[in-house]
């Protein structure tokens, strides 16, 4: 059962991929898709997982650096 869902996954993702490449008019081949769709997946679950840390009040971001 949890093989299926991860099937399901999978094939959600991949059409989220079809559908923002056709918005975006990028080009999507067919053999790319599936990498792509697993990326998105590693990307949004790093996401997730940084989410989940509480700053306190006191964090402040990083300065920018020029040069």
């Amino acid at each position: 059962m949890a093989g299926e869902a991860k099937v399901r996954e999978q094939e959600s993702m991949e059409m989220l991929v079809r559908v923002m490449a056709g918005a975006l008019d990028l080009p999507a081949r067919d053999e790319w898709v599936g990498g792509i769709a697993q990326q998105l997946t590693i990307t949004l679950a790093m996401a997730d997982l940084l989410e989940t840390i509480e700053l306190g009040d006191a964090a402040e971001p990083a300065p920018v650096y020029r040069l």
